[in-house]
């Protein structure tokens, strides 16, 4: 211990600072890269010596100093920031999360990719934005998001997108960007360029903010396993709508389903004649009482026109291991065309939903020892 406060003694420091207030965000970066052990490779006994000494150091300037904690990369703790009871869990992530540590500004506006995971699923990116002024209630990153590996496999559609975001502090935000594969392959390792021109409030999509913000890295998926539930019979017809479970996929983080939804106009009966289609939203929970938050793929409401739109899925976080079934209960809504809205080279007509959403169902899914 002695060879260490030599070491502090050693340091520059100016003990003349003031300490700062400190934001939910910051502690949340604190907390969980002080308290939380994250699975690496050992170190040599000589290296961690040294990364010890670093460490504590770091922890001391950013605890008493807070200012700093925004400048050192490894502090940003974004999905532990959304692991929420009252917000989409992302639980665990942290764990498995590749550092990027990444900044690039443009425009005022300063953007760091923290942390990132693959699990074969989603594209799961945690970052920071922070500028000299407001950038709305639900700011995110629009752009390019190419996988090369995947090359122009999804540029038509197989995919969805999904963006969190949280205000931290003043003109200080929080935000996740979820890319999930739902068609086509999942390879082991993707090479990821997201090349962002725009910061948008995607509650507003009239405050945006142009620039450029480029970052490159690359993620190894995680291991993962696959269960068809085709042939367990997990399939639901009720009030002329059918939906069919087809597998189950499970990883370190998440867990997916992956189903079908379909209209059957002759039994179907909507209470209205000029509906558009309906939309499915999904209550998850095990048999030891468990409820699971989840994240439905965009698109997937079945559109009169249509009839079905295919595979679809559902994801959620981890199912607890004691579980032996889940009870997954669908509430539909049935949407009509509202009023245009002038949006760039035309018009669009938005989506009203007719009426309370109401349930069908439930579909009883086992779970394999």
């Amino acid at each position: 211990m002695k060879k260490v406060y030599k070491q502090f003694n050693l340091l520059n420091i100016d003990t003349e600072l003031e300490p700062m207030k400190v934001n939910k965000l910051e502690m949340a970066r604190i907390k969980q890269r002080v308290l939380k052990r994250r699975k690496r490779k050992q170190i040599p006994k000589i290296a961690g010596a040294a990364a010890a000494i670093l460490l504590m150091v770091n922890i001391t300037a950013g605890i008493a100093f807070p200012a700093y904690a925004e400048k050192i990369p490894f502090l940003a703790s974004v999905f532990d920031y959304f692991n929420d009871e009252n917000k989409v869990v992302f639980e665990g992530y942290e764990e498995f999360a590749t550092d990027i540590g990444v900044t690039k500004e443009s425009n005022g506006i300063s953007i760091t990719v923290t942390d990132a995971v693959y699990d074969g699923e989603n594209v799961t990116i945690a970052y920071t934005m922070k500028g000299g002024k407001e950038l709305g209630t639900r700011p995110g990153l629009e752009g390019s998001f190419i996988i090369e590996e995947l090359e122009k496999r999804y540029q038509y559609g197989g995919y969805s997108t999904r963006y969190l975001a949280e205000k931290v502090g003043e003109h200080e935000y929080a935000g996740l960007f979820v890319y999930q594969l739902v068609k086509g392959s999942k390879p082991e390792e993707v090479h990821i360029n997201w090349d962002g021109h725009t910061v948008m409030d995607f509650n507003n999509v009239s405050t945006a903010h142009k620039g450029d913000w480029d970052f490159q890295f690359h993620l190894k998926k995680l291991e993962s396993k696959t269960t068809k539930l085709a042939d367990a019979g997990v399939l639901l017809q009720e009030n002329g709508i059918e939906i069919n479970m087809s597998k189950m996929v499970t990883t370190p983080v998440s867990t997916t389903l992956y189903m079908t939804e379909r209209v059957l106009h002759d039994q179907f009966q909507p209470p209205i004649d000029d509906w558009h289609g309906i939309d499915v939203e999904y209550k998850v929970v095990d048999n030891l009482g468990n409820e699971y938050k989840t994240i439905n793929a965009y698109d997937i409401g079945v559109h009169r026109e249509l009839n079905n739109l295919g595979q679809t899925r559902l994801m959620m976080n981890v199912i607890h291991e004691d579980a032996k079934s889940l009870t997954v209960t669908p509430y539909v809504s049935i949407l009509k065309l509202g009023i245009p809205l002038a949006v760039e080279n035309g018009s669009l007509n938005s989506i009203e939903v007719v009426g309370e959403p109401y349930m069908i169902g439930p579909i009883e899914v086992p779970l394999s020892e």
